[in-house]
């Protein structure tokens, strides 16, 4: 593995920041540590980087122990590049120089192939003798990573990369981020709070909540299979609809029976919540429940509509943009559910 954190825990004073956090990146991997404000996902990258001290735990690159209680080995030795929030690119400087400021000690030739390549790499070999003032927000971004991959690190951690872009820039400039690392070979790690970031960017992502990491997986594993209600909520959208177990692979819900195998063992009569997302509800003439429209979000290419069932439950479902169904109107829905997720009901 390149990169491998085990029980890592970070704290200052009597506060515990970061509780237990265990994870892997093999070689050419891109992860993602994803998360609300708060729930430690930048003090563990800064971890990584060697900006922090560990309590307990392990830190590994490459195989080498990088940190552990009481060691911490200094950052510029990790052979970790860095982009920043801000970018941190050096206003007096061209293009060119702030991408070949880490290889000052190359040979010139060196210096002058490598930032060539790289800038050809990001797309802005026109850009080398231009300065940062006179690009756009993503050309920037651009730059900044060049200018990290320029020493060849053994990883790259990015800290919050998109957050200063416009929203319509972010999700093409992530693609274009992980194109880019791929080319290169890069393992790298990324800190974001936005999920379309993270499944635009990443191969594999850590869902955190106050300083745990509640579930590592890919996109599809933590929305389809999410191993909490956090991360039930906090990736995608859904309802926990409330439900009974009649037997080992059906629930009873007001939206009616739901088959297929649950996640655990739960006995007759239990109580549950099941979670429906908004393209498991089909609204369909034939469907088994009657739903009222209680709100209607158009989204573009779709609307997000909020249902409300006879007994109060509510459920999300999304229809093409050219089915529009005015507010109190009276839909029949069925749901279609592949993959049963249910919770403990509180």
């Amino acid at each position: 593995m390149l990169l491998e954190a085990q029980g890592v825990e970070i704290g200052y004073g009597a506060v515990t920041v970061v509780k237990g956090a265990q994870f892997t990146l093999a070689p050419g991997e891109i992860g993602c540590l994803l998360g609300p404000s708060g729930c430690g996902k930048t003090t563990l990258l800064r971890a990584v980087a060697g900006f922090e001290p560990l309590r307990a735990g392990r830190l590994r690159i490459a195989g080498e122990e990088v940190s552990r209680p009481g060691t911490t080995l200094a950052p510029e030795r990790r052979g970790v590049g860095m982009v920043f929030q801000e970018f941190a690119l050096f206003p007096h400087l061209s293009v060119a120089d702030n991408v070949g400021f880490g290889l000052r000690r190359r040979a010139a030739a060196e210096r002058r192939r490598r930032v060539t390549d790289l800038l050809e790499v990001v797309g802005l070999p026109h850009c080398a003798d231009a300065f940062p003032h006179q690009l756009s927000g993503g050309q920037q971004q651009r730059v900044a990573l060049a200018r990290a991959l320029a020493p060849c690190p053994r990883l790259l951690l990015l800290d919050e990369p998109f957050s200063s872009l416009d929203v319509a820039l972010r999700e093409g400039l992530a693609r274009e981020v992980r194109a880019i690392l791929k080319k290169e070979g890069m393992t790298a790690l990324l800190v974001t709070h936005d999920q379309q970031e993270a499944f635009a960017t990443a191969d594999s992502i850590g869902v955190m909540q106050a300083g745990c990491i509640e579930q590592w997986g890919d996109g599809p594993q933590l929305y389809h299979r999410p191993a909490s209600r956090f991360v039930a909520d906090f990736i995608g959208q859904g309802v926990l609809l409330p439900g009974t177990v009649l037997a080992e692979e059906a629930v009873e819900t007001a939206a009616g029976v739901v088959n297929g195998p649950l996640p655990a063992s739960y006995p007759p009569g239990t109580r549950v919540a099941l979670l429906v997302r908004p393209d498991e509800v089909i609204a369909d003439p034939q469907g088994g429940v009657s739903a009222q429209v209680e709100a209607c979000a158009f989204r573009g290419a779709d609307y997000l509509y909020t249902f409300r069932l006879a007994e109060g439950s509510k459920l999300l479902c999304t229809t093409s943009s050219y089915h529009h169904h005015p507010l109190g109107s009276t839909l029949k829905l069925r749901l279609n559910i592949r993959h049963l997720v249910v919770f403990p009901q509180d």
